[in-house]
């Protein structure tokens, strides 16, 4: 009915234009043999090319064209499209001569009524129709789009000398709009991802099984769903993940239960009782239902789950470990081998003791139930009374050993001291000997007792057999007077002597080592008393001289002589022709050091102040029984000590000189020494005692503490004025 209609509207058109065109242009035939080539008469080109894909919501252009050699004189077209899938947008007709018409009629959905008129003069090929197509949203799969012919006319002829007429003929249609598809484009997931990882990531232990079996259906189900899924298929399933986190149920905390259970499967049941390890197996089994049970966090349910832990703790507490019963034979076998020693004899209470702990033992032999406190118990018991078996004495050798030390040692050839521990060690000898005779006493005890009896002997000390000398060193030193000696040597003296009587007055109970060692001391002290001496010239009290020696002392006056002679001394000595100054640098506040070598010879140091050390030579003058002086050149060590060696005693000087060639800085005063000596001027001997730098003999030991003996022997070397520092002679010289 329809394309009745329409066929009549063309009708209608067409008869119009006709009657327009009979009246401006004369009508033109054309010949049948003049037809034109109908090889492609319109074509229906798209904005997308044919089996491509476009997305919902995208346009869609159609264009229809007429062929390259086509002629068309009218034609009524349709385009068809499935309104379900595509919506009319927009649309423009076009003719493509002066006097042609074209019309598009879009007022029914899902088609487009083409009509087209040239009119009387044909024109070139080209576009007649455009329409825009928009995909629906949500829409996919292949586009239904065609292009169909209602009515079709061409002209034929020689158009081009106006001998033309329309003939209506069967169009050969091209259609590019096949199997267009509609594709959605790639949906985000990316929510849907994370609440898959949330999900996943749920420890299924927290949940009972039934509620986290939910989840894991709605897990699997999310993970069907991809890009290719529209927005509401996405947002179903992440509600539906959502909505099985929110129902999971949360199990009993079974922590608790299945540590202790994992803890009573480590117990090795061979270590154990069988009635003890049978307790445990049974709290392990219910326990273990309670852990496959599935269920939900509640009051009830928790009683349950620490009620299950708890029999398990107590079964575990209550395993019994099974007695050790090679360790119980062991001690078993110890214990019958101690017994049976016949090398020995045991006190009878100790024996006893084990034989009552060895039935105790032996009742355990064997026996699968008996626990390790039992079995350890019984062991200790047996291995303690074995250890206490005590050992009788034998009265027969102890006896024996005690006849033996007296035979050995007799009391009058020791000290009477060290015979008292002997003596009471034999007394109690004799009254473990009496303990023997009335009954059994432990061996230790009687063993203890012979050790002290040897231990005393090993004390014992011989008495002194020779004291002859003794009492002449004590009648010697009686006969000493004490007003020749000094209070100190003499003091010795006495408290050897003390000693030395002592020991006389004891005899009996003094060695020969204590006699020889008073009578050694006794003359060693004598030997090194020290005499007491007065100066006959100062009056100064000398000690330690030798009999018939003395001290000589300088005149003060002596000294401007002195000095002149060691001045007269330089001008005619060689060894200060280069000399632009002499200084006598030898001066009365300087200590020299002394020292008495082994061949006799004497080491003499003398210390010079910073002043004095500005020199380009130094020399030593010694003056000889002639009076003329002999030059020594010394150098002073990085202490500035100026050092030499002499084998007599005289008057020395120390000169410093500067050659002509040098200007050095001196100081013009010349000053008179003296021989100045303190306690450092005290110096060894060749023996290693200390020497008296006024009488050149050594010091005694009560000399070298006294500080008066040092005044005064420094007041008898200040005397020394001028370039006499160290003079001694005999008496008789005097």
């Amino acid at each position: 009915m329809i394309l009745k209609k329409k066929l009549e509207q063309v009708a209608i058109l067409l008869l119009a234009c006709l009657m327009v065109i009979s009246t401006v242009v004369p009508v033109k035939t054309f010949a049948a043999n003049e037809r034109v080539d109908q090889d492609e008469i319109l074509v229906l080109d798209t904005s997308v090319e044919a089996n491509d894909t476009v997305a919902p919501g995208d346009e869609i252009t159609l264009t229809v064209r007429t062929g390259e050699k086509t002629k068309l004189a009218s034609c009524d077209l349709y385009i068809y499209y499935d309104k379900g899938q595509l919506t009319y947008v927009s649309g423009s007709g076009k003719t493509l001569t002066t006097s042609g018409m074209a019309s598009l009629n879009t007022d029914n959905a899902g088609e487009a009524l083409l009509s087209y008129m040239a009119g009387n003069n044909p024109a070139n090929p080209g576009e007649l129709f455009t329409i825009k197509l928009k995909v629906n949203d949500n829409v996919t799969g292949t586009l239904n789009i065609r292009l169909e012919k209602d009515t079709y006319g061409i002209f034929t002829g020689d158009t081009s000398k106006d001998e033309y007429e329309m003939e209506e003929v069967t169009p050969v249609i091209t259609n590019n709009a096949e199997n267009i598809v509609s594709k959605l484009p790639p949906t985000d997931i990316s929510e849907l991802t994370s609440k898959i990882t949330e999900a996943e990531a749920i420890d299924s232990s927290l949940y009972t099984a039934a509620s986290y079996q939910n989840l894991e259906a709605a897990i699997a189900a999310a993970k069907e769903i991809t890009t290719e899924n529209t927005k509401d298929e996405v947002a179903a399933q992440v509600k539906a993940l959502d909505d099985a986190i929110k129902q999971l149920v949360k199990a009993v905390d079974k922590t608790a239960l299945k540590a202790v259970v994992a803890e009573a499967k480590t117990y090795d049941e061979a270590l154990y009782t069988p009635d003890s390890y049978a307790a445990l197996t049974k709290a392990v089994a219910d326990a273990q239902s309670v852990l496959d049970a599935d269920l939900a966090d509640n009051a009830e349910n928790q009683k349950t789950v620490a009620d299950a832990a708890q029999a398990v703790k107590t079964a575990i507490a209550a395993l019994s470990a099974k007695g050790d019963q090679a360790a119980l034979a062991a001690s078993i076998q110890a214990a019958e081998a101690a017994l049976a020693r016949e090398d020995v004899t045991y006190m009878d209470e100790t024996k006893a003791n084990v034989q009552t702990a060895l039935n105790a033992a032996r009742a355990l032999v064997g026996q699968e139930n008996a626990t390790d406190a039992e079995v350890s118990a019984a062991v200790k018991n047996l291995n303690d009374a074995v250890a206490k078996l005590v050992i009788a004495a034998d009265e027969n050798a102890f006896k024996a050993a005690v006849a033996q030390v007296r035979e050995a040692f007799k009391e009058e050839v020791y000290t009477t001291s060290s015979w008292k521990a002997v003596a009471e060690a034999l007394k109690n000898a004799d009254a473990m000997a009496e303990r023997l005779a009335e009954g059994q006493v432990p061996a230790a005890e009687a063993d203890k007792v012979l050790t002290d009896l040897q231990n005393a002997t090993k004390g014992l000390m011989e008495k002194a057999t020779k004291t002859e000398d003794l009492t002449k060193a004590i009648e010697a030193a009686k006969k000493l007077d004490e007003s020749h000696y000094t209070a100190d040597s003499f003091a010795v003296v006495k408290e050897a002597l003390a000693a030395a009587e002592k020991v006389a007055g004891n005899l009996n109970d003094s060695t020969q080592q204590q006699v020889d060692t008073v009578v050694t001391n006794l003359n060693a002290a004598v030997s090194k008393m020290v005499t007491v001496t007065t100066d006959e010239k100062t009056g100064v009290v000398v000690n330690g001289l030798q009999p018939g020696e003395g001290i000589r002392v300088d005149d003060k006056s002596k000294d401007k002589d002195t000095v002149a002679g060691v001045d007269e001394a330089i001008k005619n000595a060689g060894e200060f022709a280069n000399a632009k100054e002499t200084k006598i640098l030898f001066l009365a506040d300087i200590t020299p050091e002394v020292t008495e070598n082994a061949d006799g010879s004497f080491t003499i140091t003398i210390p010079l102040k910073a002043d004095q050390l500005k020199y380009d030579a130094y020399f030593v003058g010694h003056k000889g029984a002639d009076g003329s002086f002999t030059w020594q050149a010394v150098t002073p060590d990085a202490d500035g000590k100026v050092t030499f060696t002499t084998k007599s005693f005289s008057e020395f000087t120390v000169v410093g000189m500067n050659r002509q060639e040098e200007s050095p800085n001196t100081d013009n005063n010349q000053t008179s020494n003296s021989g100045n000596t303190g306690s450092d001027n005290n110096t060894k001997n060749a023996s290693g005692g200390t020497i008296n730098p006024v009488t050149g003999v050594p010091y005694t030991e009560e000399e070298i503490g006294n500080g008066a003996l040092q005044a005064a022997g420094m007041l008898a070397l200040m005397g020394l004025c001028g370039i006499a520092f160290y003079r001694r002679q005999r008496k008789a010289e005097r």
